[in-house]
């Protein structure tokens, strides 16, 4: 990779979208956090509204791939026909890239990635440092 690609790849919905459940009566609201390469309307996603990938950010170091979470960025994946779900989680140190493979028969998307941004670092320029690495590795898996 040369370059990271434009921000303008990201989404963020202010409001909720529903998703409805084949032969049900019931519906639920979602809304992903971040979206990449989104759209509406799109040939590449049989013009149904779709995303390249669906990242959700955790607020937790420790708890990482938890079933809840899992389930919640699949289930945003599946909605919007993503081939990637990616769960950002805070870290302490340097973490590379992990990822979780799920039975592609039951799920798609079948593979949950986690990447990981440094909080801490006692320096202005570590920190800018751990920021830099993130979004790198987040290229890494968005890339693949």
């Amino acid at each position: 990779m040369n370059s990271v690609p434009s921000k303008s790849y990201f989404t963020s919905w202010s409001t909720t979208k529903q998703l409805t459940v084949p032969n049900s009566t019931h519906s639920v609201n979602y809304s992903p956090d971040i979206l990449y390469k989104f759209e509406e309307e799109s040939a590449i996603y049989n013009y149904k509204i779709g995303a390249e990938a669906v990242l959700d950010c955790k607020n937790k170091a420790y708890n990482i791939f938890s079933n809840a979470d899992i389930y919640q960025v699949v289930t945003y994946g599946s909605a919007l026909q993503s081939d990637k779900a990616i769960l950002i989680y805070p870290s302490f140190t340097e973490k590379e890239n992990m990822y979780i493979d799920l039975d592609n028969e039951l799920f798609s998307p079948n593979r949950v990635y986690g990447c990981f941004i440094n909080i801490v670092d006692n320096t202005g320029e570590g920190f800018e440092q751990s920021i830099s690495n993130f979004v790198w590795k987040l290229f890494e898996i968005l890339d693949m």
